[in-house]
This record gives structure tokens, sequence and C-alpha cells, in this order.
């Protein structure tokens, strides 16, 4: 009895389906567009996280970031002159005192940065100037693809070396190889040269760092 019960119900429902094809099509369509609704926000949510937990990644997990804000300018007295001078930010002895006072830190990487004109050739190119330590790679989790890193005994000599990303290598460079060549940095007083060692592919995203930090 209950079997014949269902069966009539089944067959009022394809005969109710048959009679009305226009809104069973479109309840079959905003189901259809509903369910890949769903699976699309999921995807794009999947998809942010793992963008997210990429970035952390890059920047190492147990890395924390210290900024300095530039503070409001004073003028000062300078050989007879009234100019406009800033002294500001942490120092290499602020990192030393961090490494070796505050517990759990293993390691300090102190990063300069600046925004300056790069020249090669005819090529000018307004970029992030970073100046940093041996150790910067390994820290940043950023892989050299051509070339290699400054080294200790460059810095220890106070050598004018650099290394490019990959992205600025294209810009001066236009294709042609940049290991060994020159560019030219326009500094706060004059022009300073520097040797290109090698091109850097940077994970770690330095756009969000300030101009002007240290």
């Amino acid at each position: 009895m209950r079997g014949s019960s269902f069966l009539r119900v089944g067959q009022a429902g394809f005969k109710s389906l048959r009679l009305h094809k226009l809104r069973s099509m479109l309840t079959m369509l905003g189901m259809i567009i509903g369910v890949w609704a769903v699976i699309t926000l999921v995807a794009i949510g999947e998809g942010a996280s793992y963008d997210a937990q990429e970035a952390i990644k890059a920047l190492g997990a147990n890395n924390i970031i210290i900024r300095s804000m530039k503070p409001m300018e004073d003028k000062v007295q300078i050989q007879g002159e009234m100019q406009w001078v800033s002294h500001y930010g942490l120092t290499n002895a602020d990192a030393a005192r961090i490494l070796k006072t505050v517990p759990g830190v293993k390691r300090v990487l102190p990063i300069l940065i600046h925004r300056k004109n790069v020249l090669h050739g005819k090529r000018n190119v307004d970029c992030r100037l970073v100046g940093t330590y041996p150790h910067y790679p390994s820290f940043t989790q950023s892989r050299i693809v051509a070339g290699q890193f400054v080294n200790e005994i460059e810095e220890a000599r106070r050598e004018n070396s650099c290394v490019l990303s990959h992205d600025l290598a294209k810009k001066l460079f236009a294709g042609e190889n940049p290991l060994m060549e020159t560019v030219t940095v326009r500094g706060f007083e004059s022009w300073q040269v520097f040797r290109v060692k090698g091109i850097l592919e940077v994970r770690t995203d330095l756009e969000k760092l300030p101009k002007n930090s240290n």
C-alpha cells in the first residue's frame, strides 16, 4: 500500500514537470547556478587563503618586522647654514642589542630602504634601493637566479657591489646580461657606481614597506 502511494506521488510529480516545462527548467537552472556560485566562492576563498599562507611563508612564519617611523623634521644648524636634517631609526647597535637581550631572538637582519634613481646607459628607473647584509637571501627565502649575492668580504671592504631584482634587471638591461656590468645610483650628494653581482628573485613583499625605512 505504501509502495503504491509513493508510485502515485512520483507519477504526479513527473506529470507536473511535463505540464510546466518552463517552470521546471527555471527551477533546475536556479539550482545549478546556486551550486556553481557556492563552489566558486569556496574556490576563491581557498585561493585567497593559499596566497596569504604563501606570503607569510615567504616572509618567514617566525619573523617579526620592526619598522622605524619618520618623526617631525627639525631645523638644525650645520656649518653656518640652516638645513633640514633627519636623524632617526634603528641602528646596527639596536639590532645587536635586540639579538642579545630579547629572549627567543635567534638572528636579526637590518634593512635600510630608500627610493632612488638607478641608471644604466640611457635607461633611468626609479626604484627601491635596499641596503642589507649577506644573509639576506636565506633570511627572506629569496632565490639567486644568476650570479651570486654580496659576500662578507665585500661587505667588510665596503665595496660598491649590488644585486638587482629580476624586474629591475629587465628594465635596465632590456635582455642583456647584467652580470659584472655597472649601474649608477643617485645618492644624497653625489652619484655612486655599483657593480652587479647577481640577479635576485625576491619573495619578500618589500612593496608593503615604507619608501624610506630602516
